[in-house]
């Protein structure tokens, strides 16, 4: 088994590290952007096909070469919707989701619990962006995150509940490689 090098998180983007001494990456498509890699259409195809069916993508490039595409389907918690009806019954609303993933797999989430609106494609910086233009809405917002990606935004709400990643989990489906 190659050694595998130190891991760096690239908020919003994905993660860098080394396999064997070769560098490897595995993030969405921004990640490559910022490091002004040209994505091959294939890859780009694949991910904007996935991303239309509600999946996540992550894509995968060792060295130069391009691994494959990764698709996820996030399940959401059991009994959410009852509980964003009972939100709504206690005068909370509009339940907006703020997500770091793709508008199509937002808004299937989002139509599955039972969100008002959904606000997708965030970086972390776009969260607190949206947390400010609600507070200066509404007053008040009270924002649930994994408190990664989301700390800046739960700092910045009225009340932040950090989940510490035992929010909604990932289930994976195997890759799609080439």
């Amino acid at each position: 088994m190659p050694d595998i090098g130190e891991v760096t998180s690239v908020s919003g983007q994905g993660i860098r590290s080394t396999l064997g001494g070769e560098p490897i990456a595995l993030g969405n498509l921004r990640l490559w952007e910022a490091d002004g890699v040209v994505v091959p259409g294939e890859v780009s195809q694949a991910v904007a096909g996935l991303q239309a069916r509600g999946r996540s993508t992550i894509t995968m490039r060792v060295g130069t070469r391009w691994m494959g595409v990764l698709r996820a389907r996030r399940s959401t918690a059991s009994g959410c919707p009852e509980v964003l009806d009972q939100l709504r019954r206690l005068g909370i609303a509009p339940i907006v989701m703020l997500t770091g993933d793709n508008q199509g797999v937002g808004d299937a989430i989002g139509a599955e619990v039972g969100v008002d609106a959904v606000k997708a494609g965030l970086m972390p910086e776009d969260k607190v962006t949206a947390v400010k233009d609600l507070l200066a809405r509404h007053g008040m917002v009270a924002m649930v995150g994994d408190g990664v990606n989301d700390a800046p935004a739960l700092a910045h709400a009225t009340v932040g509940i950090a989940t510490g990643g035992q929010g909604p989990q990932w289930r994976w489906k195997p890759p799609m490689w080439r």
